[in-house]
């Protein structure tokens, strides 16, 4: 089965499962928080717990069977694994934000698992590392597509496990200070004590460590790294992308926390149309703002676009392609409606025959208005890098200006 089609059944498959698991949190918190989801923690029935804990066992072995289903080796299945995944995880927030309005923000708290013992943290950590997960397992399926050695050597995978293992860390970390400030390592296993159970419904979150969960997302960027290492026409544009979620992982272990005290008094989420400005002529685009009580404001932005080829002399059907915008900046100003813009951003220029992703510097001008909702309003100039002579190739128009118009919510 070609790439393309399995991929869109796995996501498929990976989108359903997303909202399963959001029904089911509907039907808990109906049960346990009538009035809305807090920490800390509501008293768990024993029978209840051990039930959650078996059902998400349950979700680990059909993820697992459908990397199995999906691949005849090792290193692909373990992709089309981590893959649904990182859909299924992402998605799981989506619907839970259409369906109950929450999370109220990516730095809202939440019980991310209870394997083997309980993560918590803001949703924002569990997407950033999902969004790592889809881009590791692009890369295998990538490199066994274009029928190269797909097995992930011995080094990547202490790589990948160490990186793992630093994440756990950051996740467990803070419900397990609270536990063990009354319990040994072992008591902690006893889910059937009393005793424990009403430690553990007391838990309040008190500082998500982001550093050290920048370390873990660093080593495990690294080490896709070196195992894309040699793929000829796409490895500097891929090592460009890491570098990208990397520096959106360093900006955030250095203001998300501070960002997690901040209240949101002004619209934080966009949805844009934009003319240019992304490789695109015309794009849609889904931004997320995060006020800091520093100063300045994050913005992160997703998008879809269209673009076609330039044939002003040729009397033939123009080439069309689909563009899939994203970028990250910081946005400076007085506090007011008017802020300047500087950043990077990124691009994935596709058809049925070409495939390309360049990188690019934003430097530009917001307006953001008070109110909810209001009247958005951004221009901004870019210049791509990367496989800009691939690009070239195809006489697709890029403009080096970009316009946007949306509504603040």
């Amino acid at each position: 089965m070609k790439l393309r089609r399995l991929l869109i059944i796995v996501t498929a498959f990976a989108i359903a499962m997303g909202f399963l698991e959001s029904a089911v949190v509907v039907y808990m918190r109906e049960i346990l928080y009538p009035g809305g989801f807090e920490f800390p923690l509501s008293p768990f029935p024993v029978n209840l717990a051990l039930t959650e804990l078996f059902r998400e066992v349950a979700t680990l072995v059909m993820l697992v069977s459908i990397g199995i289903l999906a691949a005849r080796r090792f290193s692909t299945g373990f992709a089309w694994f981590i893959y649904s995944f990182a859909i299924w995880d992402i998605f799981y927030y989506v619907f839970l934000w259409l369906l109950l309005g929450w999370p109220q923000s990516l730095m809202t708290w939440d019980v991310l698992f209870l394997i083997p013992t309980t993560w918590t943290g803001p949703v924002l950590s569990p997407v950033l590392f999902s969004m790592t997960m889809i881009l590791l397992a692009m890369v295998i399926l990538f490199r066994a597509e274009r029928g190269l050695e797909s097995r992930i050597p011995g080094k990547i995978w202490a790589g990948l496990i160490l990186g793992s293992l630093i994440l756990i860390f950051g996740f467990v970390l803070d419900y397990s200070q609270h536990m063990l400030a009354h319990f040994s390592l072992f008591e902690i296993g006893q889910v059937k004590n009393p005793e424990v159970m009403e430690v553990a419904t007391s838990y309040v979150p008190h500082r998500f460590s982001w550093w050290i969960f920048g370390i873990g997302e660093a080593v495990i960027l690294a080490s896709i790294g070196f195992y894309w290492k040699g793929l000829d026409k796409f490895s500097q544009s891929m090592k460009k992308l890491i570098w990208l979620i990397l520096a959106l992982v360093s900006v955030a272990a250095t203001y998300a926390q501070e960002a997690e005290s901040v209240p949101v008094l002004r619209p934080n989420f966009i949805i844009s149309a934009n003319i240019g400005g992304n490789a695109s002529l015309l794009s849609l685009g889904f931004e997320k703002l995060f006020f800091l009580k520093s100063g300045p404001v994050l913005a992160g932005k997703i998008g879809f676009g269209y673009n076609q080829e330039f044939n002003l002399f040729d009397s033939g059907d123009p080439i069309n392609f689909f563009i899939l915008p994203h970028s990250f900046t910081v946005n400076l100003g007085n506090g007011k409606r008017s802020f300047g813009e500087i950043g990077l951003g990124g691009s994935w220029l596709t058809n049925n025959t070409v495939h390309y992703y360049f990188i690019y510097p934003i430097i530009g001008y917001r307006y953001h208005p008070f109110k909810n909702p209001g009247f958005s309003f951004k221009i901004w100039a870019f210049y791509p890098f990367g496989q800009t002579d691939k690009v070239e190739e195809t006489d697709v128009m890029i403009t080096p200006l970009g316009v946007s118009f949306g509504v603040a919510l």
